[in-house]
């Protein structure tokens, strides 16, 4: 599913148009990228957690060349799902 599907399903379910999902979509996702920006994580009860991992500088050796790169200090965004969330995709497909 990709994002123009996604603000479909959400202009379907909430009975509103397609072109204000598409906007409550764009919105949610630009809030998101704010907070995690800012250090916060965004906790959506029941479905997961938001969050910028930080990954401290490392070395990284290529066997080819036999070169060392070092790669910057990163942070990278992360989601981790709710174990609601979790067990119900595992009771929608069946396993224990």
């Amino acid at each position: 599913m990709n994002k123009e599907n996604l603000s479909r399903e959400i202009s379907r379910a909430c009975g509103i148009t397609q072109s204000l999902s598409k906007m409550v979509v764009d919105a949610f996702c630009e809030s998101v990228t704010n907070a995690l920006l800012r250090g916060e994580e965004v906790r959506l009860s029941g479905f997961g957690k938001f969050f910028a991992k930080y990954s401290a500088p490392s070395v990284l050796n290529t066997a080819l060349t036999n070169k060392r790169y070092l790669l910057p200090a990163r942070f990278t965004p992360k989601f981790v799902a709710a174990d609601a969330f979790k067990a119900r995709f595992k009771h929608n497909l069946g396993q224990k």
